[in-house]
């Protein structure tokens, strides 16, 4: 049956119980009218369907399931869809009729008023997140899909038609474009503009791709131009899925960084870069509107291009207005600073010129004075809601609890009802805040009374006081009235309706969740991790929904090493965060993006809180961390230079300085990471903060090690183990003795190093640590490899990796890896040295770990060598070093140098050699390695007697002796007794090299009997294990004494050894061979 024409709908009038008026467009895919229904009497449009996909049953079938599906939807600013259904053999949607304008033609008129304006984009915004949130995508989303009704309202149109659009072929997939609204026939480039990256490659779209077509949108009202403008479809698509649109800021500087942030984000090419709800988006222009008062158009500025077309200016004269008013919105916005924050904020003068100043509060806690020990919880949970409801609509910037942990463990202080004028000002240097809030509370039969004071730093006096009843059950309720109260008392206003409720959203929703937490909090103040784990924990099982209790739990897992647990625990805090406000959702982001070690989201969520709120430099200082961590340390230094000239007081923020000594370190510039750790130390001191004051003198002390200060550094870590320990902070005093222990190491001496780690490791096993126990056992491991305790070495190795396993930390696990991989080889498992390296290089490809796929190289390398295959030895190691040169790993870089160049003196290329073995001792002198330099000198020693030139060796071997003789080691200082250490080495390579030494000392003093005794059965092993460096290399110590001893096999014997030697590429024991058998003349025949 064909489908009748719009000409016959027209003059038949009667279609279904529906009579057609008029004809209101046509599009690509179906022709649209305006009716009235019959059966109810009132007025629709129709939408009459035609072309390929009403011939397609499963097409229409697919169509009308969406299209009921946004039929369900109901939400003031959606077009409400009536019915879908069929007439005369045609398929039509019959939907709300929307009188107005659309966006594109309303403004094309001119501009709007800014409040008028926002109010439309929020209301878009809000219809678009309730599609999504019930599972519908538009798909189609434009300006000319935005309607405005006569009265103001949004109107989204089109739901649950885009996708069929979407799936028609060819042209008919984007040829609708405009024509229903007005637009030039045929125009495909108006819908193309707008399609994500996903969308334009065929890839399955979820609500991620509206808010790219959102962003597209708000480009162009921001700029007058799209972000992907080309002649051609084609060049369109290509455009959106390879290529960054220009900068805003070049287009238009009057865009300020907010509305830029929000829209690049919302252009992100990856989805997961994107809002991660639309509703964060509708939230940001209605937390904007809530603030902003009436502003007049302006003229756009003379600046903008001759060539612009007059519509576009007149859009960027009202992007202008909008954008001025987003200006002055933000000073009102800030950050809600409940959620996890490493550093403690700065007073309010800090805010940037032009940003109002607005007050600081920080909640101390409250006295118990119940006498009751079991109600103590109530004191840090009291603190911790009453934090989040104050922060609750960004008129006060409030200090995280953990920040007010710190302090009181700094400043010894415990709760109180009020402070002394002195150590009121302490707490404000301290903390960076205006205002004090604290008092007391008694709790007797499910009752509390609560009593507060205000105390304003500057006057040093109590500005307020109050008090407010309730009950453990309504604790909610209580802080929330007593929110009410107190910003009445500092002259704040409420917070807007859409954030008024928000502790209710977060918090604990029963008492047995709310104790838990608070006590599990407590022990999290006193950085007690293990304590606050166990306490979390069931506080989760109590409340598994609560947000607040995840994100704390992340906290006490990150403080015992448990990164893969901190992981899960933020993921789940992030997933139940829907409900927080805009500002705690994007810091629970943040946090777990952290924890999922995905630093370039981070990255981009702290650079938009800090553009969303600029007067917060908690958020540079985050944004810093995140940056240096990510390997972005020059960008992490940009940002710290922003941080300075906000104000006086934040250019003497000790924590600036703290973070860039952090970062200078990622960039390997130790003397400005100490110059910046002295400073932090410094104003740390002046403000009696001692926790701090320890941090900068731990990256002080580890900065001037590597500028060669021994004796500096040395000061600085005992100066920190001393502060941390009279603080209290257990984990701190850890740290402190692994650097200290490091620095011995560094410099040779292994039995101090092994002492303070031994110390280190006791304290983290006491603490609940377990990837500081790991690598606290992993650093003994190394000191009794270096001994000789190799037995020890490997026990210590073997714990290290079960608990890298337990953790699941993969880095520390392929570290571990490539350890073992070179024990074994020291233990003369050569196969096993392979086997583990091998599955390090698996490893380290699947976690995109270059340097210790290059280390893990060398390690089989080493094996190779020993088996004698000096061709895949040196194919490893050279295949290695130029990644280790490109990373920078310069410790690797000198092993593999070392390894190389005795392989290539065993082959006989001495000059190479040297080459290898000098540049090996020049990296490890720079770097300070006592022990390492040692070997280098020992090594270079060898080869110049090789070469026939003692007496260069000579002073080389003296300095190395000096260097081994200082150090407090027995198997070391016995290294001169070959007999001995021969014997008891549990390397066989250093014991058959020491027992080749030992039996041509021997033979030099006429005991030749007594030399071969020794080698026979060194032999025998070195056969064994397969070492066939080592058995060429004791074959020609045997053929060496008993060519002495005139024994007539001694000969034949040596030419064996040569062509051996020879055939395996070992040239300078065939050259020894050959020349030795030459002395020794021909070989005799066996008659």
């Amino acid at each position: 049956m064909s489908q009748p024409s719009a000409v016959d709908l027209v003059r038949r009038r009667r279609f279904g119980h529906y009579e057609i008026t008029e004809k209101l467009g046509a599009g690509g895919m179906g022709d649209v009218y305006r009716a009235r229904d019959l059966t109810l009497g009132r007025p629709v449009a129709i939408k009459v369907l035609r072309g390929a996909a009403s011939r397609d049953p499963d097409r229409l079938t697919r169509f009308e399931q969406e299209a009921r599906a946004a039929s369900a939807l109901n939400h003031p600013n959606i077009v409400t869809i009536y019915e879908v259904g069929s007439a005369d053999g045609v398929r039509y949607i019959a939907m709300e009729l929307v009188e107005g304008k659309t966006l594109r033609q309303l403004l094309r008129e001119g501009p709007l008023m800014t409040r008028r304006a926002l109010q439309l984009a929020a209301q878009a915004a809000g219809g678009l997140a309730e599609a999504h949130d019930a599972g519908i995508v538009h798909r189609d989303l434009k300006p000319e899909n935005i309607m405005i009704t006569r009265d103001g309202r949004v109107k989204i149109l089109d739901f649950g038609l885009a996708k069929l659009v979407a799936s028609e072929a060819d042209e008919d997939a984007i040829t609708e474009s405009a024509e229903l609204h007005g637009t030039e026939p045929g125009r495909i480039l108006g819908t193309v503009r707008y399609m994500s990256p996903e969308q334009a490659e065929g890839r399955p779209l979820d609500f991620r791709s509206d808010q790219f077509s959102c962003g597209a949108i708000l480009y162009e009202m921001a700029t007058g131009r799209p972000p992907f403008e080309y002649v051609s479809r084609s060049q369109t698509l290509s455009a959106i899925v390879v290529e960054e649109p220009p900068k805003i800021a070049t287009l238009n500087p009057a865009v300020p960084p907010p509305l830029r942030w929000i829209i690049e984000r919302c252009l992100a090419k990856d989805p997961a870069e994107r809002y991660a709800s639309t509703r964060d988006l509708a939230r940001d222009l209605e937390s904007v509107l809530v603030h902003l008062s009436e502003v007049s158009p302006v003229v756009p500025s003379r600046g903008a291009g001759p060539a612009s077309l007059a519509w576009r200016d007149r859009r960027r004269a009202f992007v202008t207005t909008a954008l001025l008013a987003l200006v002055c919105a933000v000073a009102v916005v800030v950050w809600v600073a409940r959620f996890r924050s490493l550093t403690k904020a700065v007073p309010s003068a800090a805010a940037p010129a032009g940003l109002p100043a607005r007050r600081s509060v920080a909640v101390l806690g409250f006295k118990n004075l119940s006498g009751n020990p079991e109600v103590g919880w109530l004191s840090t949970a009291l603190a911790d809601m009453l934090t989040t409801e104050l922060a609750a609509g960004g008129r006060l910037r409030t200090i995280p609890g953990e920040n007010v942990g710190r302090m009181k463990m700094e400043l010894s202080l415990t709760d109180a009802e009020s402070l002394a004028r002195d150590t009121l000002a302490k707490v404000g240097r301290n903390l960076g805040t205006d205002t004090v809030l604290l008092g007391s509370y008694l709790s007797l039969d499910d009752q509390i009374r609560l009593d507060m004071r205000v105390q304003d730093v500057a006057a040093g006096e109590t500005v307020a006081s109050m008090a407010e009843s309730g009950t453990e059950r309504g604790l909610v309720d209580l802080v929330t009235r007593v929110g009410s109260r107190l910003r009445q008392s500092m002259g704040v206003e409420e917070p807007p309706p859409a954030e008024a409720h928000v502790l209710a959203a977060v918090a604990p929703s029963n008492l047995e969740a709310q104790r838990l937490y608070g006590e599990g909090l407590a022990k999290l103040r006193v950085l007690d991790g293990l304590a606050a784990r166990d306490l979390l924990q069931k506080a989760v099982a109590a409340d598994p929904n609560s947000p607040m209790v995840h994100s704390a739990l992340a906290d006490a897992w990150t403080m015992l090493g448990y990164d893969a647990h901190a992981k899960e625990e933020a993921r789940r805090a992030f997933d139940l965060s829907s409900h927080l406000s805009r500002e705690e959702r994007l810091s629970v982001e943040a946090r777990y993006r952290e924890t999922a070690g995905e630093w370039d989201k981070a990255i981009g969520i702290y650079r938009g809180l800090l553009t969303f709120f600029p007067d917060n430099v908690e958020y540079g200082l985050r944004l810093a961390t995140a940056q240096g961590t990510g390997g972005k340390g020059d960008e992490a230094m940009e940002t710290l230079a922003k941080l300075r000239s906000l104000s006086a007081i934040a250019a003497r923020d000790p924590r600036i300085d703290l973070t860039e000594a952090s970062v200078a370190r990622s960039l390997g510039d130790f003397k400005r990471g100490a110059a910046a750790a002295n400073r932090a130390a410094a104003e740390g001191r002046a403000q009696g903060a001692r926790i701090l004051v320890a941090h900068a003198l731990l990256r002080e002390a580890y900065a001037l090690d590597r500028l060669g200060q021994v004796s500096p550094a040395g000061l600085a870590a005992e100066e920190a183990r001393r502060v941390y320990a009279e603080s209290g902070d257990r984990a701190g005093l850890a740290g402190a003795l692994n650097l200290m222990g490091a620095i011995s190491w560094h410099h040779g001496d292994l039995e101090k190093a092994r002492a303070t780690w031994e110390e280190c490791l006791r304290i983290r096993r006491q603490v609940g640590y377990r990837s500081g126990v790991a690598a606290s056992l992993h650093n003994l491991a190394l000191v009794l490899w270096e001994q000789g305790d190799l037995a020890g070495a490997r026990r210590s190795l073997d714990d290290t990796h079960s608990i890298d396993r337990e953790l699941g930390d993969q880095p520390a696990i392929l570290i571990q890896l490539v350890d073992i991989a070179g024990l074994r080889h020291d233990l003369g498992d050569l196969a096993g040295a392979k086997r583990t390296g091998e599955q390090a290089i698996a490893l380290s490809k699947e976690i995109g770990d270059r340097t210790e796929a290059a280390v893990a190289l060398m390690r089989v390398g080493g094996a190779l060598q020993s088996e004698g295959d000096l061709a895949g030895a040196e194919a490893s190691y050279r295949k290695a070093l130029p990644t280790l040169r490109e990373m920078g790993a310069l410790e690797s870089i000198a092993d593999t140098l070392y390894d190389l160049g005795d392989l290539l003196q065993a082959r006989g290329d001495l000059v190479a050699s040297r080459k290898s073995h000098e540049e090996a001792f020049t990296i490890r002198s720079g770097m300070r390695a006592a022990i390492e330099s040692a070997k280098s000198q020992v090594a270079l020693a060898n080869l110049a007697t090789e070469e026939g030139r003692p007496e260069i060796g000579e002073p080389l071997l003296r300095a190395a002796t000096e260097i081994f003789s200082a150090q407090k080691d027995a198997a070391l200082r016995s290294a001169e007794r070959a007999d001995g250490l021969a014997g008891r080495s549990q390397s066989p390579h250093v014991r058959l090299s020491v027992s080749a030494t030992a039996a041509r000392v021997h033979a030099a003093n006429g005991r030749s009997a007594e030399a071969l005794r020794i080698l026979d059965p060194a032999l025998s092993e070195a056969v064994r294990l397969r070492l066939v460096a080592l058995q060429l290399e004791l074959r020609l110590a045997r053929s060496e004494i008993e060519s002495g001893m005139g024994r007539s096999s001694a000969a034949r014997d040596l030419t064996v050894l040569a062509r051996d030697a020879r055939l395996r590429g070992f040239g300078l024991v065939a050259r020894k061979a050959e020349a030795l058998a030459a002395r020794s003349g021909p070989p005799r025949s066996a008659s």
